[in-house]
């Protein structure tokens, strides 16, 4: 455990949640998992763009703090495996987003590859369907999944249109990541 996630867990000692999050510690993750997916049911994630020509953006220019944060970012996530180097013709630009912490998160724009790629036809529920199959309930709770899309893992013929500019090198993801259409349907 980093001494991030160590921090984050002290600061939770003492509240009514402690004794429930120490029991299912496994499921509260502070830190992505560095093993290898194991594909479970079909859950697995494809791109389909139906043979057009490589999508190829241009870098946007960032900062010198942007450019750390990018750089910080992929050490991080080479380290747990989650991102490796690429070769492919496909290759979307990066750029960073102020959160309200102040850090930066990372963004790759899939914009490109979105517009030729086919998404299958599994409709996200309505808001209001979704609010009248609460209705009645007593309680309700979200749950952030830490980067939830870099664990449902990219058959290998769709990974590389995950490829995206980083400074000096071009890397690409084995597993779902974020900007891609087909997203929401996946989680």
């Amino acid at each position: 455990m980093t001494s991030k996630a160590a921090a984050a867990w002290k600061t939770l000692e003492g509240t009514q949640v402690y004794p429930l999050l120490l029991e299912f510690r496994d499921v509260f993750r502070s830190e992505l998992p560095s093993a290898p997916l194991i594909r479970q049911g079909n859950i697995d994630a494809s791109i389909d763009s139906s043979g057009s020509n490589p999508v190829d953006r241009k870098q946007f220019p960032f900062s010198r703090e942007q450019r750390e944060a990018i750089l910080q970012w992929t050490r991080e996530m080479r380290k747990a495996k989650l991102i490796r180097p690429s070769n492919s013709t496909y290759c979307a630009p990066t750029f960073c987003i102020r959160k309200a912490d102040g850090k930066w998160r990372i963004v790759h724009v899939f914009r490109g590859l979105n517009a030729k790629v086919r998404v299958p036809a599994n409709p996200i529920p309505r808001k209001d369907e979704i609010l009248r199959a609460m209705s009645g309930g007593k309680m309700f709770s979200a749950l952030d999944l830490l980067w939830g899309y870099f664990q449902v893992k990219l058959w290998e013929d769709s990974i590389p249109y995950t490829a995206f500019a980083n400074p000096g090198r071009a890397l690409r993801v084995p597993r779902d990541a974020d900007g891609h259409l087909e997203q929401p349907v996946l989680l």
